[in-house]
């Protein structure tokens, strides 16, 4: 493998000259070598070094990766406009909000400004191009906890709830549609738990089996003296 840095200029993708708040204009688009970035690896023959393949890596002037481009020359852009979930727009181009693939399919991804958690996120459809896919909302408390994550296509979710002993975690998912109302609700929840011991290690959790009376499926953790798991039983 042979290794490349700093190859291009910033000129061959739409996204890679933007303008961050408070960026460096000393690292503006006239400024190419010296930036360390790999843009490119070449893997080449090992019996002969007749014949190598590259790929690529592009970026915007605040250092981010904006396309990967395999041998083929087969694009994978990412774009970093803002996308926060109070509408803002102060220009950080901090977090990935869009992934586009060779054949233009995208998937996007929307944040929350003050603590930088993923709250809502949606893919292209498996296979028809007419429509979205997946999209998926999450919430959490005001300590920046995920407090629930639903399933918009199908109304599915799993909730989380942080008991103040903090040494249990609890998860509530909607798994089957128990009372037959095509609605996740909580009569479909299926109880999860956790126990840690004093160093954040889990020590024990169980799972609720749907359906049954009484029914639960059960683990417990031993660590020896190096604080190495040893034993799950």
């Amino acid at each position: 493998m042979t290794y490349e840095y700093d190859e291009e200029d910033f000129s061959y993708e739409s996204n890679q000259i933007i303008s961050p708040v408070q960026h460096d204009s000393a690292y503006g688009s006239s400024y190419v070598a010296g930036r360390a970035n790999l843009t490119s690896a070449t893997r080449h023959d090992v019996t002969g070094q007749t014949a190598s393949v590259t790929s690529k890596t592009r970026y915007d002037i605040a250092g981010s990766p904006v396309a990967s481009l395999d041998p083929l020359n087969r694009t994978v852009r990412t774009e970093y406009t803002d996308n926060f979930n109070d509408a803002s727009n102060p220009g950080t181009f901090a977090y990935p909000t869009k992934l586009i693939d060779p054949a233009g399919e995208y998937s996007q991804v929307q944040y929350r400004f003050d603590i930088g958690a993923n709250v809502w996120a949606d893919s292209p459809h498996p296979s028809d191009r007419q429509d979205r896919g997946k999209e998926t909302i999450r919430l959490y408390d005001s300590l920046g906890r995920l407090e629930r994550q639903t399933l918009v296509n199908t109304g599915a979710y799993t909730r989380y709830v942080y008991p103040t002993s903090q040494i249990r975690s609890e998860t509530y998912t909607t798994v089957v549609d128990t009372n037959g109302n095509n609605i996740g609700d909580t009569a479909d929840e299926v109880y999860s738990e956790s126990l840690r011991d004093g160093a954040g290690r889990t020590i024990q959790k169980r799972t609720e089996h749907p359906g049954s009376t009484g029914g639960w499926a059960g683990s417990i953790a031993e660590y020896n003296v190096n604080k190495h798991e040893k034993m799950t039983h």
